[in-house]
């Protein structure tokens, strides 16, 4: 079908072309499209037997005649008067309907059916016809409409009746959703037999149908067969619509805003209107005169009012005012804008156009009743605008939202192919920020999203070290293992490096040792050069302390102090190697190690005050414990471990016999703590509590 669409575009005009060289009568497919489908005006027949039916008609009461007209029909004065009234009942039931009564569209139907019936071969026979599609179609009853159109087509090729009939069938399935079925129907209409009208018509039924089908250009190359000045275009703001926006995304801005403004100006109280206003905005904008597209943006805003169209406008504004925030004007030399990731955030005004955004875009995805296509269009494009700008975990909230609603099947097909490529950016996108636990929920609800190659490429490594922070060890191993290319003869990069390093560290905090071992052997290999090996051999280290090898560990961690005395890591390795010593029964050694850090890294080493002074305590050098149990009263943010030095900065003093110092210290303890050490406090303070003299003997 696509692969047709210029010939079939250049095809037409040569026909329609050489068919209109000669002068035909205006169409009957404008009369009848362009019309309402009851008769107008004093329709009655002005035989006298139909006086009744008249004088009733005109005083509005609607229920007399009927009546008469269904006496005429049942016990007519001649035939003649018997066929009027048969179908002048199917008339009288569509005045009626299209006056506010809808139900009562079957009941034409009915009288019209009966009417055919009886007399087949009636003049009146096939405008009923045509009438009857055109109620099947209102109804929604497609397949009866194209069966009332094919009979006419097929039965009577030769009447005025069939080319109305071709049009309005390829229109009954442009009705349906079925855009391609619709434009092979228009196909079997000859343009050379077509009046001017009719051609104009017909060309903007095509039109329409590409436009539908989302096929902007080739609708646009239809809609360009017809004049912005011609009558048959003015006279639908649908029509007018779809040509500027066909225009729009066709980059024929220029063209795009002459239909538009014709539309706005002609049609100012249209739901269209203020639509056509916000893409003019965003016609100027892509033209570079960013000056008058806010000024447009603006008129939008202010014009914005409580109309579901005018939300739309007003999201489409909003947009427009992002992109200028957030990118560069588009110039001769860069015809694309050019967008850069966060700078349409960095400023308040952009941060306010972004909530706007965010809220017009959910406003939209909640209003489900007869929600217009094009809504949905632009929702999916408030995604798309926001992935501009690098801001893919929302794009992606929308996109989810949307297609799991009753969308067009072109634009669900467009999103479910948009969605991986999504998904994996959006969880880039919080991993950049730190959100691992959010970016590790889009990877567990969307698995299908992150095919093989993803996952072994920069994301997956991202997920991996994600996992791995996260204590999901074993889907890190999963994820990281692949990236890090066991096998010798794989190129080796930093991804692979990376994948390798944080691989081993899994092994270790999964206390897999042998496996851990195995593969940081594996990694020194093969990256001999890496400044990721300090931390390999600290973690090998720690790993034989753990398992109870402490003479292995301290020998271990002594090499790491003369391989690496530059390393940042000397304070934790140097505390590592106390405790080591501590566990092997060598508190001397272990305090020795832990005073070697200075003063400077003492203060950000996590827990080292409490060993030293805990060693002192050991020691039994109870003044120096004092002095750091009392650093850490003052220093740290730990209540567990201030908690704890309070008590034995208590133990000390009552070890130095300075029991009027340790008494009040337990005695608070007794309220201010819990557990052990409060249970501990209320029996020392028993035991320290100052002796009463006895009362002398009665």
């Amino acid at each position: 079908m696509f692969e047709k669409t210029e010939r079939s575009v250049w095809a037409f005009i040569l026909f329609a072309l050489f068919g209109l060289q000669c002068v035909l009568p205006s169409g009957l497919h404008a009369e009848i499209q362009h019309k309402p489908l009851a008769p107008q005006g004093n329709f009655i027949p002005e035989d006298p037997a139909f006086k009744a039916v008249a004088d009733a008609y005109k005083g509005f009461n609607f229920a007399k005649a009927l009546k008469e007209t269904e006496r005429l029909n049942r016990h007519p004065k001649t035939s003649e008067i018997a066929e009027t009234a048969a179908f002048l009942m199917g008339d009288l039931y569509l005045v009626m309907a299209e006056r506010g009564r809808p139900l009562l569209f079957r009941k034409a139907l009915d009288a019209y059916r009966e009417a055919n019936f009886r007399y087949p071969e009636s003049k009146r026979t096939l405008p009923t016809l045509i009438k009857m599609g055109m109620i099947f179609s209102r109804e929604a009853l497609y397949y009866e409409a194209l069966a009332t159109f094919d009979r006419i087509i097929t039965k009577h090729p030769n009447s005025p009746y069939v080319i109305p009939a071709q049009i309005n069938k390829g229109e009954v399935y442009l009705q349906w959703g079925k855009y391609e079925k619709a434009i092979l129907a228009f196909d079997e209409i000859n343009p050379a037999v077509l009046s001017q009208q009719e051609a104009n018509f017909l060309l903007l039924n095509y039109a329409e149908a590409y436009y539908l089908m989302n096929a902007y250009a080739t609708a646009f190359e239809y809609y360009k067969l017809v004049s912005p000045q011609n009558p048959v275009l003015q006279a639908s703001k649908k029509a007018l619509y779809q040509y500027g926006i066909s225009a729009y995304a066709s980059k024929a801005y220029t063209e795009s805003r002459e239909v538009l403004f014709i539309l706005h100006n002609k049609y100012p109280k249209s739901v269209y209107s203020l639509l056509a206003l916000a893409r003019i905005g965003d016609s100027l904008r892509l033209q570079g005169k960013t000056a008058r597209a806010k000024k447009v943006y603006q008129q939008v805003h202010a014009a914005t009012g409580k109309r579901p169209n005018h939300k739309s406008a007003n999201l489409i504004a909003a947009i427009g005012e992002f992109h200028l925030s957030g990118c560069d004007p588009v110039r001769p030399e860069t015809p694309e804008p050019v967008c850069f990731k966060g700078r349409a955030l960095s400023t308040e005004s952009g941060q306010d156009i972004y909530e706007q955004i965010k809220t017009s875009t959910h406003v939209l995805l909640h209003q489900l009743k007869n929600r217009p296509a094009f809504v949905d269009r632009l929702i999916f494009e408030s995604a798309l605008a926001l992935e501009q700008h690098g801001i893919f975990t929302e794009s992606l909230k929308i996109k989810k939202a949307l297609i799991q609603q009753t969308i067009s099947k072109p634009l669900k097909k467009k999103i479910k192919k948009a969605l991986p490529q999504t998904a994996v950016a959006a969880a880039d996108e919080l991993l950049e920020k730190g959100q691992s636990i959010a970016a590790l929920k889009i990877y567990y609800s969307n698995p299908d999203y992150f095919s093989a190659q993803v996952l072994r490429g920069r994301t997956g490594l991202k997920l991996g070290i994600a996992f791995s922070e996260s204590g999901l060890y074993q889907e890190s191993v999963n994820l990281l293992a692949p990236i890090a290319g066991r096998r010798a003869h794989q190129a080796r990069n930093t991804q692979q490096e990376k994948a390798l390093f944080y691989l081993v560290k899994t092994y270790y905090k999964q206390e897999k040792y042998v496996d851990a071992e195995q593969e940081r052997r594996a990694f020194m290999k093969r990256y001999p050069k890496s400044a990721k090996i300090p931390q390999l051999q600290h973690l090998s280290a720690k790993a034989a302390f753990a398992q109870g090898k402490t003479k292995q560990a301290i020998k271990k961690f002594k090499t790491w102090l003369r391989r690496y005395p530059e390393s940042p890591e000397q304070a934790l390795v140097f505390m590592d190697l106390g405790d080591a010593y501590a566990k092997d029964g060598n508190p001397d050694q272990a305090l020795e190690s832990y005073l070697k850090i200075d003063e400077k890294k003492r203060k950000t080493t996590p827990g080292l005050y409490l060993r030293i002074a805990d060693t002192f305590f050991k020691l039994k050098n109870y003044k120096r414990s004092i002095a750091f149990y009392t650093k850490i009263i003052e220093t740290s943010p730990e209540d567990e471990d201030v908690r704890w030095a309070t008590f034995q900065l208590a133990q000390s003093y009552e070890k130095l016999g300075m029991k009027d110092k340790g008494h009040p210290i337990y005695s608070r303890l007794e309220t201010d703590s819990q557990g052990i050490i409060r249970a501990l406090s209320e029996q020392k303070a028993v035991e320290l509590a100052p002796k009463t003299e006895a009362s002398p003997a009665q």
